[in-house]
């Protein structure tokens, strides 16, 4: 694992006005703040109107050689609150132990392990967010 990678991502999204919580064995990172998509009506578990999320991604030792949240709730996944899009449950979120948090599932990720990053991360999955919301809305 590439801890200083890990710690000057952290460093760079800090500097962006995101909140980072991070375990001390680098085994999992914690992302606030990330803004959910402008369209439609974000909503959390509580019914309380949202327009950020937070994400909870399990870090493989390979980071970042082995991209985390590819496959059938992988070891090393990644997970969102509850959220609601437009008064659905956001679309492929899936219940797992790890509450309450939502395990997001991706059938593949394009990752280039020697110029992609914790940051590059972040941006597929809030792309991600936004591609499940418009599937939400069918």
């Amino acid at each position: 694992m590439n801890h200083d990678q890990i710690y000057s991502n952290i460093t760079f999204l800090q500097s962006k006005g995101y909140t980072i919580r991070l375990d001390d064995f680098f085994r999992w990172v914690v992302i606030e703040g990330s803004t959910l998509p402008r369209f439609g009506d974000w909503t959390n578990a509580d019914g309380k109107h949202v327009e950020s999320t937070s994400m909870l991604i399990d870090i493989p030792k390979e980071f970042p050689m082995i991209v985390p949240g590819v496959g059938f709730h992988p070891s090393y996944a990644i997970h969102v609150p509850l959220l609601y899009f437009n008064g659905r449950r956001l679309s492929d979120t899936h219940d797992c132990s790890h509450k309450p948090w939502r395990w997001l599932c991706f059938e593949e990720i394009k990752w280039h392990p020697h110029t992609d990053n914790l940051i590059t991360l972040l941006e597929i999955i809030e792309h991600s967010i936004g591609e499940r919301a418009r599937k939400t809305k069918r």
